[in-house]
């Protein structure tokens, strides 16, 4: 085993084991880290995307107990989803024109500063649909479209905890991405992503006995420091 994938092994328990207890972890600061150890960005998508589905998955059918309302699925199911193909194709076609690590570290930057300055508020009908429209295009153009859907979804449900539908969302989210990946954009995946996968497996299985244990609000402000520094880490790989 090479030291390289030893190191992604021990990034992949990590940032699983975070998304198992806060809800996300693997895509955003998984994106930028494997960035900064100059991975293609498409390379990226099928090592974490697996990974992300295996987290989501558990924590959808073996975690909460919790049904996703009908009104979510389908309003998401219609407007959010079917832009996830159309974002990743666009970003496919202009890949030798972009330079990920400025341009995902850069989005991070900007995710977070909204994050520190949205207000909740009153959400029409007309806006909920144009909003997811545009995360399903912004998950397919850069990865990160999940912390988004968590931010839409905390303003829509006046900050009522809503862990279902952001595990459904992001299952769906990395599922249609990585399907899409795989069968028209020349994905492959390989044996060892079954024990990156397995290692996400065991990340949920340890978190769930320590997650009782865990204050997630108090953890939030550590996260995005995680998140900014992930950010950072792959702007500055660029000027080496």
């Amino acid at each position: 085993m090479d030291i390289l994938f030893l190191k992604l092994i021990i990034i992949i328990f990590l940032l699983s084991t975070i998304q198992s207890i806060v809800g996300v972890g693997l895509l955003i600061i998984g994106t930028p880290i494997l960035l900064a150890y100059n991975f293609d960005f498409f390379k990226i998508l099928q090592i974490l995307l697996p990974c992300s589905l295996m987290v989501n998955f558990y924590h959808l059918f073996f975690k909460n107990k919790k049904r996703v309302p009908i009104s979510f699925k389908k309003i998401f199911l219609i407007y959010c989803l079917p832009f996830v193909p159309l974002g990743l194709i666009l970003i496919y076609s202009l890949k030798d024109l972009i330079n990920f690590k400025i341009l995902i570290g850069f989005l991070i930057l900007i995710i977070l500063f909204f994050k520190k300055i949205y207000k909740v508020r009153k959400i029409t009908k007309i806006k909920k649909k144009f909003i997811l429209v545009f995360i399903g295009l912004f998950h397919g153009l850069t990865n990160l479209g999940g912390t988004l859907l968590s931010l839409f979804l905390l303003i829509n449900n006046n900050n009522i905890k809503i862990k279902k539908e952001i595990d459904y969302g992001y299952l769906c989210l990395a599922g249609i991405q990585y399907l899409f990946l795989i069968f028209f954009l020349n994905g492959e995946f390989e044996i060892k992503n079954i024990i990156l996968i397995m290692t996400s497996f065991v990340s949920c299985l340890i978190s769930n006995k320590i997650n009782k244990y865990i204050n997630q609000n108090k953890y939030s402000g550590l996260l995005d420091t995680m998140i900014f520094i992930s950010a950072i880490i792959a702007i500055a790989s660029n000027f080496k």
